[in-house]
């Protein structure tokens, strides 16, 4: 059995790779206001699917572009 893999010691020296991978995880969500009843909705799929968007603070209509960080655990 090996040594354990580092955990992304970001501190430790020399500067450089830290033996771990993250992968970009990007979320397009745009907003709309429904035709027929005034609603706002959303979609996250590049408008296959439409959901209303009636919480309490709905999203202005426009696009937003969500950047996350998955980290690769192998």
């Amino acid at each position: 059995m090996g040594a354990k893999p580092h955990d992304c010691d970001w501190l430790a020296a020399p500067l450089g790779a830290k033996n771990c991978d993250y992968y970009p995880q990007v979320q397009v969500q745009r907003t709309s206001t429904d035709r027929s009843s005034g609603r706002p909705v959303v979609t996250f799929d590049g408008g296959k699917t439409w959901d209303y968007n009636d919480g309490p603070n709905p999203v202005k209509a426009g696009t937003q572009v969500h950047v996350g960080w998955q980290k690769n655990s192998e």
